[in-house]
């Protein structure tokens, strides 16, 4: 599971961006909330985490998952976390057609 540091450079490559500042031009906040993503002291809220998904072109699961995981209060919170993260990616690649959670969604 990927942290948000880890999201950040690979938004930050996906779209050419040079630097952090870059990318905060980009995202419309701050160069200090790209640095406080980058230093830990904040994680992606939910919309953040689903653009970086769309940006990528990977399931919004995964980036969800690892924020919720990377904001947990407890140690135990944070395994409970990871675990699930675990559980769908396994499930995954159980099915070679299924790109993501979403693509599993039984029409309405």
């Amino acid at each position: 599971m990927k942290t948000t540091a880890e999201y950040l450079d690979a938004v930050k490559t996906a779209l050419g961006l040079p630097s952090d500042y870059a990318l905060a031009k980009y995202w419309g906040v701050s160069k200090q909330d790209v640095s406080e993503y980058r230093a830990g002291k904040r994680t992606l809220g939910e919309d953040r985490a689903i653009a970086v998904a769309e940006i990528l072109g990977i399931d919004p699961a995964e980036p969800l998952i690892a924020s919720h995981a990377e904001r947990a209060k407890s140690d135990q919170a944070k395994e409970v976390w990871t675990a699930l993260f675990a559980r769908i990616e396994g499930f995954l690649s159980l099915l070679p057609h299924a790109k993501s959670v979403r693509s599993l969604a039984l029409p309405r």
